[in-house]
């Protein structure tokens, strides 16, 4: 045994532990109560025999939501049970990716690991889809790796992990799946003067088409400029460096869908047995494009995180330096990444890693809001993706980058993991850390969340269960699906928020008919919420007609019926 390998053995041993004992650390810290709550309304819906896209609303194509109800069933139904697999995941990811760098430095694989656990879960302690299309991303990543180029099923299990990631998150498959294609055309090698790659091109044309138009779209200029122009631009070299023969692209197609065919079949019985298969066609796709719609996402920018940083020091403060040395960093690394696989890709004879090529087109994810945490959701692969284009350098420089990455890590690790949304931007941007409660907030979650959250669910909470009973329902505004599952009251309506669930004139009218129907006790609306819609506000008109307030506070009103 070679000292590299037994150092390669200590690290991975080192890392497994140091993993386990970030999410250990973190798992049960702070929560954004709409996430959350949305999640675990609906894997409770589920357990109670209702049907996904039926008598629930949801955008998500819907595994996340079974695994949620199978970790209900596993370890109890509380919040803090959902947060169990990505913990697990987490560990698994660092792993996986150490595995990727295995033929490399040791220094190198241990930095792609840290910042896999570092910059991922325990950054937002959530159970998003997010985090899942991530996993299954890295998992994609390492298959199409490991298994041999010649092996019969490599197209077929890379098209079923690539259809696993469009079941979390539509858009983070739909990118993967573009950036898996776009490699795959581009494996061959050995252009002839015979060669007419022709339906090659035309799918790689689609590619383009289909991304650009998202961008164009939906992305600002500068999500354009950070993350992408440089997935386009390896799509044109894609064009330059395919020579795979039409029936050789042919093939690879079939096997790729006929992969992603097994994958969601079972999700396709599901709906078909219940008879939700329109329902589902409307929700997940149709319904999905008003959200990038919302006036609020228009409002983000990244170019906040620096700028907000330097308008908050006052004289020399250290944390704030660091902290937007760091925001800077973050936004430059796919910048970086993506200049350099380009460069790599366009040249003679040259290709990009698979794991830096795939990083840049998973960087588009965070073009879809321009806030710290859809940041966070691509840095890790990222930086990841750095990592692997610096494998092919001078062992020095190598050592900088893989340096670099974990100076990243431990920053985000020590001023931003595990602290709360509420710190707000010009928190974040400096990294400040908020207070955690010590004790666990009790109505089944389970978290130790910041004091005044804890003092306000300790109010409302049981104010909703005084002044309604076990069999009524409620009805929150615009989004705020918690407080169903804290006080196990029924949810009257399929959507658990209005800002989706109310698209039209004649949704708020079957709404309104179904309250005149079967009201429910109590209706709850914040007041302050970036959901707030117009068709929000005509609900809440005839609310107003039709119950009294009996408390407000913190932006919250909540109405009774009148007797």
């Amino acid at each position: 045994m070679t000292a590299e390998t037994t150092l390669h053995r200590l690290s991975a041993v080192f890392l497994a532990i140091l993993a386990m004992m970030m999410v250990w650390q973190f798992h049960d810290q702070n929560w954004w109560a709409p996430d959350d709550g949305a999640y675990a309304h609906i894997a409770e819906r589920l357990l109670k025999g209702e049907v996904l896209n039926g008598t629930i609303y949801d955008i998500h194509f819907g595994l996340i939501h079974f695994i949620h109800a199978a970790s209900f069933k596993i370890f109890g139904t509380s919040i803090v049970g959902l947060r169990y697999p990505l913990a697990l995941l987490t560990v698994l990811q660092c792993l996986i990716v150490f595995w990727l760098f295995r033929d490399g430095d040791w220094l190198t694989a241990l930095a792609g690991g840290i910042a896999m656990a570092a910059l991922t879960f325990v950054q937002f302690l959530n159970p998003t889809a997010n985090w899942y299309a991530l996993f299954a991303t890295v998992c994609l990543i390492a298959a199409a790796a490991w298994i041999p180029r010649e092996s019969v099923f490599r197209y077929g299990v890379l098209g079923g992990l690539a259809m696993i990631v469009i079941m979390f998150r539509q858009l983070t498959g739909g990118l993967v799946a573009i950036g898996l294609v776009t490699y795959l055309l581009c494996e061959a090698n050995g252009r002839s003067t015979f060669s007419r790659p022709i339906l090659g091109r035309a799918v790689l044309a689609l590619c383009a088409l289909l991304l650009g138009f998202y961008l164009f779209r939906t992305a600002s200029p500068l999500s354009i400029l950070l993350f992408g122009i440089w997935p386009v631009a390896l799509i044109a070299a894609g064009w330059f460096n395919c020579v795979m023969s039409n029936r050789a692209v042919a093939r690879m197609l079939a096997q790729l869908i006929f992969g992603a065919a097994v994958a969601i079949a079972p999700l396709l019985l599901y709906h078909c047995y219940h008879g939700s298969l329109l329902t589902w066609f409307d929700d997940t796709i149709y319904s999905a494009f008003r959200l990038v719609s919302l006036p609020f996402m228009d409002k983000a920018s990244y170019a906040a995180l620096p700028l907000v940083g330097m308008l908050m020091t006052k004289g020399v403060d250290t944390g704030t330096v660091i902290n937007e040395i760091f925001w800077i960093a973050l936004l430059l690394a796919p910048v970086v990444l993506g200049a350099v696989t380009v460069a790599r890709s366009f040249a003679v004879g040259g290709s990009a890693p698979l794991l830096a090529h795939m990083a840049v087109f998973f960087a588009v994810v965070s073009a879809h809001y321009e806030i710290a945490i859809y940041l966070f959701y691509s840095t890790a692969l990222t930086l990841c993706g750095l990592l692997a284009v610096s494998t092919g350098w001078p062992k020095r420089a190598q050592a900088g980058v893989a340096v670099s990455v974990l100076l990243l890590a431990g920053v985000g690790l020590w001023s931003h993991a595990g602290q709360p949304l509420t710190r707000g931007i010009a928190g974040i941007a400096a990294g400040e850390r908020a207070p955690i409660g010590k004790d666990v907030l009790d109505f089944r979650v389970g978290l130790r969340v910041a004091p005044a959250d804890r003092a306000f669910y300790e109010w409302l909470v049981p104010l909703i269960m005084e002044n309604s009973g076990p069999e009524e329902s409620i009805l929150a505004l615009p989004v705020n699906p918690e407080l169903y599952f804290m006080t196990k009251r029924r949810n009257p309506t399929r959507f658990f928020n209005s800002a989706l669930g109310l698209p039209t004139d004649a949704a708020v009218e079957g709404l309104l008919a179904t309250l005149a129907a079967d009201p429910p006790a109590l209706v709850v609306f914040r007041t302050n919420d970036k959901y707030v819609t117009p068709n929000t506000l005509k609900v809440m008109t005839r609310v107003r007609e039709t119950y009294r307030r009996i408390a407000s506070r913190d932006g919250i009103e909540v109405y009774g019926r009148r007797r």
